[in-house]
């Protein structure tokens, strides 16, 4: 044997390093699986402290594993999707299934009325071949917190708690509970916008083409994403152009105060027609404040803002904030600037379609996550956020305008995820596990607590 081929004492000892690392790794990992079991909320209070950013993306992704197993499902799309689960594709055949598979790729009609491929192929497979259908919620929780995590743990890789003001710590706040846990429920359009988001991040930083093919994934997830994610396609291929783009969006403003029937009175004349509007298209709401007034007598004001649809003008403000004081186009690095071009195209698009309700919405969220990332990656990266200091005022009122906008907005959804987080995410999900009926919300038991039924 040469002598150059036989192990010398360093590489002995090296050797013994790395199988001591992975066998720490190995207990790690393990000791986050027993914690999501028995106290997954300790376990989410403890991701700071570690500096893997693979750890912790296990841990928010192990959470919402458990929080998919006791999700606590009322009226909606989430009771909805399990019941089918449960009475519809259990008992769904083979070559009923794949009949199915192909109306739905061949946008037919389909006998269940499901209209995308990651619900029909997940409810045949948990309902039908696997015949657990109590699994498919926790499948579907795990698939959205795994790129729910990535996206996250990109956009705020430079986030130092320690060096955070009001304003940048309430834009991170507005970040994460824009679309979190409430949005497990809808099954599909969440999931593919938390897909498109980290496709968009990870494609831009690294140009692979796992990435790029990513990004295409969306539309099967929900068929909506065939018409929303052309903005993120359309910056991928023709990359950032700050003044176009800014252009569109500051036109694309004046066409949300254009009446709603300028658009839905002539496609109503036809049958067909007038069953989409009914269906799709926003009854007289572009008087927003009126909305807002007549809402706000018989529910919470957060609720009737949300309602109005006042919550579109927070992202607005924001962008028209960083177009005047030059962030967007002069300060940002050109990653930065192709991230939020996304979110700056997805809502120019969002407010050309204002009157489709539905795609108006949709669209107009995935846009505020993606503006939110680019200016929190640029204002906490510490090569971009120098050029945050001395600005004019007005940027300083800006930001605050958008961030109150942005209150209510997040107030709804807080409370609406409170109605469907489980009381047991604190602590022994487990015993759900064994024991469903013993399930409840953290509304109901607060509600239990105070004497109110």
């Amino acid at each position: 044997m040469n002598r150059h081929d036989s192990p010398t004492p360093d590489d002995h000892s090296r050797s013994l390093i790395v199988e001591s690392m992975q066998s720490k790794v190995k207990e790690r990992y393990a000791t986050a699986c027993i914690f999501a079991a028995t106290l997954p909320l300790i376990l989410l209070a403890n991701l700071w402290r570690s500096r893997s950013e693979s750890y912790k993306r296990l841990v928010i992704t192990l959470f919402f594993a458990v929080y998919g197993s006791i999700i606590v499902l009322g009226p909606g799309d989430g009771f909805r999707h399990q019941m089918s689960v449960e009475y519809y594709y259990a008992y769904l055949t083979l070559p009923a299934f794949l009949d199915e598979l192909w109306q739905v790729l061949t946008f037919q009609m389909t006998p269940s009325g499901v209209k995308d491929v990651y619900k029909h192929v997940t409810g045949y497979l948990f309902g039908g071949v696997l015949d657990m259908p109590r699994l498919f919620f926790p499948f579907i929780a795990t698939v959205y917190g795994y790129f729910f995590a990535g996206s996250l743990l990109h956009i705020l890789r430079h986030f130092n708690l320690s060096r955070m003001n009001y304003v940048l710590l309430g834009f991170v706040i507005a970040l994460i509970f824009l679309r979190s846990f409430e949005g497990v429920f809808t099954v599909r359009t969440w999931t593919g916008m938390w897909i498109l988001v980290y496709a968009c991040l990870k494609f831009h930083e690294q140009r692979k083409l796992r990435y790029l093919l990513l990004m295409l994934v969306p539309p099967f997830i929900h068929h909506a994403y065939f018409l929303m994610a052309i903005p993120a396609w359309i910056v991928a291929a023709f990359g950032a152009r700050p003044l176009l783009y800014a252009g569109l969006f500051c036109a694309s403003i004046f066409t949300t105060f254009l009446p709603d029937d300028l658009i839905t009175d002539p496609l109503a004349q036809t049958e067909r027609g007038a069953t989409q509007v009914s269906a799709y298209y926003r009854e007289e709401q572009h008087d927003q404040m009126a909305s807002f007034e007549s809402n706000i007598q018989g529910t919470n004001f957060y609720n009737a803002f949300r309602g109005a649809g006042l919550q579109r003008w927070a992202p607005t403000f924001l962008i028209l904030t960083l177009l005047a004081s030059g962030i967007y186009i002069r300060y940002m690095s050109h990653y930065q600037k192709l991230i939020f071009s996304t979110g700056l195209l997805m809502l120019t698009f969002s407010n050309f379609v204002w009157f489709i309700s539905a795609l108006h919405n949709r669209s107009m969220t995935v846009a505020t996550v993606l503006i939110l990332a680019g200016f929190l990656m640029a204002r906490l990266d510490p090569n971009t956020g120098k050029h945050f200091r001395g600005l004019p005022p007005y940027y300083q009122f800006g930001l605050h305008l958008s961030l109150l906008l942005f209150v209510p907005w997040i107030m709804f959804q807080v409370s609406y995820a409170m109605d469907r987080l489980s009381l047991f995410l604190i602590a022994f999900p487990f015993i759900v596990w064994f024991d469903p009926e013993l399930n409840m919300s953290l509304k109901q038991a607060i509600n239990a607590l105070l004497g109110r039924g």
